[in-house]
């Protein structure tokens, strides 16, 4: 058994019992989990300035209103936050809406995968057999947004976010540096996409005004998911139906929102 510095705990105590004394194996565990993070902290964030045409974004807002003709309108998870997750599948869609729908842009979007910087730790033999794990659609409205600062997607390996609509305030796009501890904000416009380590920390700040609408797609090493949520399982069937809900607690509709 070995005791781990007290600034270490703090860091994994929502992950791991709130005890000072671990094992050897778990201790290296949550060593090498940090390693990871702050090496993927040093990977670049890539920006391909208006890699979507106005077709394409039209083409997205397609897939959303064929989402809500096959499943309704999602109900947000968070206040002022909306997420569809267009990767869903239906009776006529079974490979999922978004590739169904419009095939070409699919793999358009998909190629951003090997745009991600090579400090990464992919190989492009490794990039080329990531599959699809979700495709969400986030609506925030004024008051929306993710400020966790040390927020990355568990689990995936390379994330891709395309901005729809830049008609709002606030709402940065900012990524956490683990050795300075400092924020970097990342311009990101209509149409631009940004490619990224997944393990990366990320965070949006607060819209104060208008709504901010992005594409965010994960890849993962797990078979491409057609299910209504952000998928764990990576293989096999996990469970929900294409129309069920990712959640059980999501809040009602909020007044004076701005998701259209």
């Amino acid at each position: 058994m070995i005791r781990l510095p007290r600034s270490l705990i703090a860091r994994q105590s929502c992950r791991f019992p709130p005890a000072h004394w671990v094992s050897s194996a778990a201790a290296e565990k949550i060593a090498h989990e940090e390693k990871k993070r702050s090496n993927l902290s040093r990977c670049d964030v890539i920006r391909l300035p208006k890699y979507l045409t106005e077709e394409d974004i039209s083409t997205i807002y397609g897939v959303q209103q064929r989402y809500r003709s096959a499943h309704g309108e999602p109900h947000p998870k968070r206040a002022f936050w909306l997420t569809t997750y267009l990767s869903t599948a239906s009776v006529d869609a079974p490979d999922g809406m978004f590739r169904h729908v419009a095939p070409e842009l699919f793999e358009k979007i998909c190629a951003l995968r090997h745009s991600v910087d090579p400090r990464c730790g992919s190989s492009p033999a490794e990039l080329e057999d990531l599959r699809v794990r979700c495709i969400e659609l986030h609506a925030y409205a004024r008051g929306g947004g993710g400020l966790d600062p040390k927020h990355y997607d568990s689990g995936s390996v390379v994330t891709v976010d395309l901005m729809l609509d830049d008609d709002f305030e606030g709402g940065l796009f900012q990524t956490h540096c683990a050795d300075t501890g400092t924020m970097t904000s990342h311009q990101f416009e209509r149409g631009d996409a940004l490619v990224f380590p997944s393990g990366k920390y990320h965070s949006v700040q607060e819209v104060t005004g208008g709504g901010r609408k992005v594409l965010i797609l994960e890849f993962w090493t797990g078979v491409e998911r057609h299910c209504n949520h952000r998928c764990g399982e990576k293989e096999g069937h996990c469970g929900h139906s294409p129309s069920s809900l990712e959640h059980l607690w999501y809040l009602p509709p909020m007044e004076n929102t701005y998701y259209d």
